[in-house]
């Protein structure tokens, strides 16, 4: 059985996350919008290139820095190279940043002409 200051701790955590839920939910406008576009941005920054990193790791195999380098690299390497790619301006990698802000552009779209 969990202790109770660790039973405390999650019931913050879920506070303060409850919190900040509804703090989001009344917010209108523009400044609820940049709060999403800041959310996305910051899930494909920070979220995708590790979930790409798991993902390919189980299908594909190890991730290759190089054809010259044989051994497996970590997910730190393979987000120093996203990063570097989104710097380079490449279009695989912008992608990849702008995806899960634009999938929920997208979802918005759907549900406003399903409710029309």
């Amino acid at each position: 059985m969990p202790s109770r200051s660790c039973r405390k701790g999650a019931r913050g955590l879920a506070n303060s996350l409850l919190g900040a839920w509804r703090s989001y939910r009344r917010r209108k406008g523009l400044a609820r919008e940049a709060i999403t576009l800041v959310l996305g941005l910051l899930t494909g920054l920070l979220v995708m290139p590790f979930g790409i990193w798991f993902v390919g790791r189980s299908v594909l195999g190890g991730y290759l820095r190089s054809t010259a380098d044989t051994t497996p690299a970590g997910p730190v390497a393979l987000w120093s190279d996203y990063v570097a790619g989104l710097s380079q301006g490449s279009l695989a990698h912008w992608l990849v940043l702008l995806g899960p802000y634009v999938l929920y552009l997208i979802f918005r779209i759907g549900r406003s002409a399903f409710r029309a």
